[in-house]
């Protein structure tokens, strides 16, 4: 038994703005696109890779320092990872995220401590709905046509008053996730 825990931050996502991302998916009927099952949607806020067990606790501890009240982000957008001509990823947008930045920019510098290394993008606030596995120039041009044709994708309000610490278990069916750690917001 490995004595490593491949683990991420993130917050979930609602019932309702899952339902509204699956509805959504429909139009993503695209050769070589793999849509995300919609349970398992999240906001990543730091993929912490395979991390030792002795340091679970500790980056609990710091997920227990967050001093963030409760707040709200809109769910709207569409777009993708790198860019149009070439989508890795398929993307649905959250706005309002000042918060959101605040608390990445908290656990970059509490986890750096631990020696995590510190993300070199910015982070950009995101769910990813599907990854593009392949795709040649006619699976491009209807990734990029799904994307203008969903700009003005709304899914409302979400008001996020958690910050969960999850496990990932990889399968040849998709992945597991789980809750190790919960930090309400206020």
């Amino acid at each position: 038994m490995s004595d490593k825990i491949r683990a991420f931050i993130a917050v979930d996502m609602p019932i309702e703005i899952q339902t509204a991302i699956r509805d959504l998916q429909q139009g993503l009927n695209i050769s070589g696109v793999k849509p995300v099952n919609p349970s398992l949607i999240h906001v990543t806020l730091k993929f912490l890779g395979e991390t030792p067990q002795k340091k679970i606790e500790k980056v609990c501890r710091v997920l227990d320092s967050i001093d963030v009240p409760r707040f709200e982000v809109h769910v709207k957008g569409v777009g993708v990872f790198p860019k149009l001509k070439n989508p890795r990823v398929v993307w649905v947008g959250l706005e309002d995220d000042s918060n959101l930045q605040q608390i990445v920019g908290m656990l970059e510098e509490d986890l750096s401590k631990l020696g995590f290394e510190r993300e070199r993008k910015k982070f950009s606030s995101h769910l990813t709905i599907a990854r593009v596995k392949r795709a040649g120039k006619e699976e491009q041009l209807m990734v990029a046509d799904f994307v203008r044709n969903n700009s003005d994708f709304n899914a409302g309000t979400v008001l996020i008053n958690e910050v969960k610490l999850k496990k990932s278990v990889l399968t040849p069916q998709g992945p597991i996730y789980s809750d190790i750690h919960t930090k309400e917001l206020k």
